[in-house]
C-alpha cells in the first residue's frame, strides 16, 4: 500500500507528527509526501516535535520520498529521541520547500541540537537523494553527526548482528529477553 498525504506538519508511515512515544512500529508500504506549505516526511514519522517525543524499535522497509526534510525513519528530529530503529529502503527528498532545504538521510533527514540518536542502522545499498539527484548515503542528512547511525550490508543484517546489536547486545551474543529477534536462514532482517 501507499500512504500520500498534504500535511504542513509532517507525513509519515506511522504518524505524522510525533507528540509521544512511537515504539515497536513498521512500516511496510510506500510513503509520499506532497505537501506544498513545509513538509517533513519519514518512514515512521515525518516529525517528532515535543522534548519527551521518542521512536524505538521501530522500522521501515519502503521507499520515502517527500519535498524538504525526508528521513528513512524520522524527517525532522526536532526534538526526543530515536533508539534502536533501522531502515532498508531508498529515501529521496526531491527538492526545497520555502525555507527548507532539500535533505535527506537514511534514518533521520534533519537532527536539530539537542536531540539524540542511539543504535540505529541502514542498508548499505540504498540510494539517499537530495533535490532529486543521488547523493553520498548517510545516516542523518543534516545535524549534529553521524554518531549511532551505522551502515550495514545485506549479508550483515541477514546474520543476525543487526538483530543482536538492537538487543543492547554486542552482535555476537543473544541477549535475554530482547525486543528483536530474527530466524536465521529465513528473515533476511529482525
Amino acid at each position: 500500500s501507499m500512504s500520500e498525504a498534504d500535511d504542513t506538519y509532517g507525513t509519515g508511515g506511522i504518524v505524522g507528527s510525533n507528540k509521544k512515544t512511537i515504539n515497536c512500529c513498521v512500516n511496510k508500504g510506500t510513503i509520499s509526501g506532497i505537501g506544498g506549505s513545509g513538509t517533513y516526511v519519514g518512514g515512521i514519522a515525518g516529525y517528532n516535535v515535543v522534548d519527551d517525543s521518542s521512536i524505538s524499535n521501530s522500522y521501515n522497509l519502503a521507499a520515502v520520498t517527500g519535498k524538504g526534510f525526508v528521513g528513512g525513519i524520522v524527517g525532522n528530529l526536532w526534538n526526543g529521541s530515536v533508539t534502536n530503529c533501522y531502515n532498508t529502503a531508498d529515501v529521496t527528498s526531491t527538492g526545497r520547500v520555502t525555507t527548507k532545504a532539500s535533505i535527506a538521510g537514511a534514518i533521520v533527514g534533519s537532527q536539530a541540537y539537542g536531540t539524540t540518536i542511539t543504535n540505529c542502522h541502514y542498508l548499505s545499498t540504498i540510494t539517499l537523494k537530495k533535490d532529486n539527484a543521488a547523493t553520498t548515503l548517510v545516516g542523518v542528512g543534516s545535524g549534529k553527526s553521524e554518531t549511532n547511525t551505522y551502515s550495514r550490508s545485506a549479508d550483515v543484517f541477514k546474520s543476525g548482528i543487526v538483530a543482536r546489536l538492537l538487543n543492547g547486545g554486542d552482535g555476537t551474543t543473544e541477549q535475554p529477553l530482547g525486543t528483536w529477534g530474527q530466524k536465521l536462514g529465513t528473515d533476511n532482517y529482525p
